[in-house]
């Protein structure tokens, strides 16, 4: 009798038809809802720290004062090209490359329905905040040009980035197989979210806790997508929205 032949699609991640169920579910859920708890109770304590002045808020000027300090010309311009990749037509272009790739190789809708969801909830967290907070940016003699006018707490270039980032590195973790490349991937997507916030406080675009309130936020909201994905679809048998 000839051996029973593999699929050629075997090695794909199994985004939609769900995989038997395993123990420990129930863990991960309360270990991602305890973490994004965490996360959103910080970010309100960096918000109160501004208007009390003190905890996070206390480094604003420190911190600020020190990035003026080691700006140089040529500095500058490479971190004005890189912030520019979380602008909203940077993390749009980043964002279709990384779905279309993931889509090709997952066969599945998912990579497209995760990253538009993560990325419609930053930007209505990133628009709501502003306006209810309505933080002025640092003054403009302390900012690298083109100056920003929108309300500056928190950073919405570092939130966006942070949450849509974050599920794309999700996403690449479920394809790949060798631990050594999900280690390289988490990796170098965490050092691009860090840099995207440092380069907002760099520029003197944002203050340090603007941007620490974006980290928060964008990987709380990030977390919560990734969680309810993993639960429905990873662990379960349900909304088999594959081609």
């Amino acid at each position: 009798m000839s051996p029973r032949r593999v699929p050629s699609n075997a090695a794909s991640p199994d985004y939609g038809r769900g995989s038997p169920k395993r123990p420990g579910g129930r863990r991960v859920l309360w270990f991602v809802l305890v973490i994004t708890s965490a996360l959103f109770g910080l970010a309100r304590r960096v918000h109160l720290s501004i208007g009390m002045k003190n905890g996070p808020a206390s480094w604003d000027q420190p911190i600020l004062e020190w990035m003026v300090a080691h700006r140089t010309p040529e500095l500058n311009q490479l971190v004005t090209g890189f912030t520019n990749l979380g602008s909203t037509p940077g993390m749009a272009t980043i964002a279709v490359i990384a779905v279309a790739l993931l889509m090709w190789r997952s066969r599945s809708w998912w990579p497209l329905i995760l990253v538009v969801v993560t990325a419609a909830g930053s930007l209505t967290l990133t628009s709501v905040l502003k306006q209810s907070v309505g933080r002025s940016r640092p003054p403009h003699g302390e900012a690298v040009p083109p100056y920003e006018s929108s309300p500056s707490f928190p950073s919405g270039h570092t939130l966006n980035a942070s949450a849509i980032i974050a599920v794309i590195a999700y996403l690449m973790v479920l394809q790949l197989r060798s631990t050594l490349a999900k280690a390289a991937t988490i990796t170098g997507l965490s050092l691009f979210i860090f840099l995207m916030g440092v380069s907002r406080n760099y520029l003197g675009l944002h203050w340090f806790t603007d941007v620490l309130a974006g980290w928060m936020i964008g990987l709380g909201w990030a977390a919560l997508v990734m969680l309810i994905h993993y639960l429905v679809v990873v662990r379960g048998r349900h909304l088999p929205w594959r081609w």
